[in-house]
């Protein structure tokens, strides 16, 4: 006896009819017959896919054609569309693998900066030049040796190496 219920029901092991026009509900295993299925928002594939017994289709695509029985076999963020939503969560939480890697690379720069400038500072002022310049040029100095745009000539190098 088949029943309509919604697709937050369902469980591992449930069995659902699968027609023309629906959309997948959980992540499932055909069981029989075979349907034509448009994963194109999973994939960016525009022409349908045809499934077969045994073969699986994904939660967030829908049958283009034809009508088949299937077993559920993962459902909520179990799914293969749920695990894809759980990743770009994850990434946009923080700062991906890219910035870490340029933010250590600039903190890094930061500290031997400052120390080279306080070196330059201490030398400067003990060599008997004028505090006034000394503190002038240590300022130019440790301003210009900051990796401010560091992350602009990243990008601009990525892109342009990526052609």
């Amino acid at each position: 006896v088949w029943s309509v219920i919604d697709a937050r029901e369902l469980v591992p092991g449930d069995c659902v009819m699968l027609s023309a026009g629906t959309a997948v509900p959980a992540d499932v295993f055909i069981n029989d017959q075979t349907v034509s299925i448009d994963q194109s928002s999973l994939t960016g594939e525009s022409l349908p896919v045809k499934k077969v017994r045994g073969d699986q289709a994904n939660m967030g695509s829908t049958v283009a054609r034809g009508e088949a029985e299937a077993t559920v076999y993962a459902t909520g963020m179990s799914t293969l569309y749920g695990k894809t939503a759980a990743l770009l969560r994850i990434g946009s939480d923080g700062l991906g693998d890219l910035d870490q890697l340029i933010l250590g690379i600039v903190l890094k720069l930061l500290i031997i900066s400052v120390v080279l400038c306080s070196i330059t500072l201490i030398y400067l002022l003990a060599s008997g030049q004028d505090f006034r310049h000394s503190i002038s040029f240590t300022v130019v100095l440790l301003v210009a040796s900051i990796p401010i745009a560091i992350e602009v000539v990243v990008t601009a190098t990525l892109a342009l190496g990526s052609r």
